[in-house]
């Protein structure tokens, strides 16, 4: 399992100084695009999206980072993915890197989600009352449409009070990544339980 670190992307800062490394693989949702920025040592994750499409992901990614020189990097990538996504359960925890580049709500919003815990999840009034605005429902909900770093900052864990499921990576995704989540959280336990025998 893994534990998000999050820093918010200075929006004064040039998007020509910035070298965006990206990849695009196999994961437990299907076809992946995820892309990072390298800061002090850190590979910072700035980008995660799951489409049947690839270069969907791919352009989304460049109009978010418009100017910035974008370098495909399937090694580093790839070891990002499978620490993300490791095929086997293990009790210890990976710390993930994330950038934030959005307004500042919405940075606030996605900082909030990274907090809920693997198998949990929290109403959206709950998350609106989380960031102080708790009549901010449906800005809540467009922070969520909004996210560029799927499953790592966790709109599968954010439901509505009616229990809909609905938001941009689908319906049938979001149910995956909760399913996903359950199952390894099972495995993690049933290993410890070998560990202890």
């Amino acid at each position: 399992m893994f534990e998000c670190e999050t820093t918010t992307f200075d929006q004064s800062q040039d998007l020509a100084d910035f070298i965006i490394y990206y990849g695009s693989h196999e994961s437990p949702f299907g076809k992946c695009v995820i892309a990072f920025i390298e800061d002090e040592n850190e590979k910072k994750i700035c980008h995660l999206t799951f489409d049947k499409k690839e270069p969907g992901g791919i352009k989304f990614l460049k109009l978010r980072f418009l100017g910035a020189k974008i370098v495909e990097d399937l090694d580093n990538t790839k070891d990002l993915i499978q620490n993300i996504f490791p095929k086997k359960p293990s009790k210890d925890t990976y710390k993930v890197n994330l950038l934030l580049k959005g307004t500042d709500f919405q940075t606030k919003v996605w900082e909030s989600l990274a907090k809920i815990p693997f198998g949990k999840s929290k109403t959206y009034e709950q998350i609106a009352k989380s960031v102080n605005n708790p009549k901010a429902i449906r800005a809540v909900g467009g922070a969520l449409k909004a996210n560029p770093i799927h499953f790592l900052i966790p709109c599968h864990r954010a439901v509505s009070k009616n229990g809909c499921t609905k938001n941009k990576v689908g319906a049938d995704l979001k149910i995956s990544m909760q399913e996903y989540e359950k199952n390894l959280l099972k495995n993690v336990d049933k290993t410890t339980d070998e560990e202890k025998q």
